[in-house]
């Protein structure tokens, strides 16, 4: 993605529907988890098959690293659009807020589905296996724990990018390198360019070679 496209603050409905598609395979997903050939759900089927384990884990492969890829593209837009303080706040406001919000009312609606599905099943409290210990190491983040998991990427990302935002200030770096690496794209012998390892920083040099359609050598 370009610099440019960064600030112009454009919706990007591309990314807008394929993170729709993702969380409606979600239905699919957890729908298909009560049909296990060997019950793991609360719910369990009469009818099992292992059709439904198999889309689960094809599913379950991509779903939940294409949410974390797009959050990442967003949150790389918002910090060239708002700075570090502002996407701080936002970031707090809508990834903290709701995880502090609503773990109390799942954790709690969890508990209550094991409980009515145990008494379905019969099973009394001396049939309950011993409560597990809970400590900070393992908070039982139910079906929230990928809020928390991106509130770690988030800190991992302005760590990371500190150094490298401190000695870039005007941002010339990574501009630099996309304009430089578009321009061999798209020559008119990209073809050639594009099965060659990428040797050089800046992906130009003046040489006779395909990549010379890159007129000068940025700072990246």
């Amino acid at each position: 993605m370009a610099a440019d496209d960064i600030k112009t603050g454009e919706r990007l409905h591309g990314l807008d529907a394929l993170r729709g598609a993702a969380l409606l395979l979600g239905l699919v997903l957890h729908g298909a988890m009560a049909f296990f050939p060997t019950p793991i759900w609360v719910v369990a089927d009469d009818q099992r098959s292992v059709w439904a384990s198999g889309l689960f884990f094809a599913i379950h492969l991509f779903r939940m690293a294409t949410f974390f890829l797009i959050a990442g593209l967003f949150a790389h837009m918002m910090l060239a659009r708002r700075g570090l303080v502002r996407f701080g706040i936002n970031r707090l406001a809508r990834i903290a807020g709701p995880l502090a919000v609503f773990w109390g009312p799942s954790l709690a609606a969890i508990v209550a589905v094991l409980i009515w599905n145990a008494g379905l099943q019969g099973m009394t409290a001396a049939d309950a296996p011993p409560p597990p210990t809970y400590d900070w190491t393992n908070l039982p983040l139910t079906h929230l724990w990928f809020l928390w998991v991106l509130l770690i990427f988030y800190v991992g990302l302005v760590v990371v990018r500190a150094p490298f935002a401190a000695l870039d200030r005007q941002g010339g770096w990574g501009r630099g390198w996309w304009i430089a690496r578009r321009r061999c794209w798209f020559s008119r012998a990209a073809p050639s360019s594009w099965a060659r390892p990428w040797p050089w920083p800046c992906g130009c040099i003046r040489t006779g070679s395909p990549s010379s359609a890159c007129r000068r050598p940025t700072r990246a």
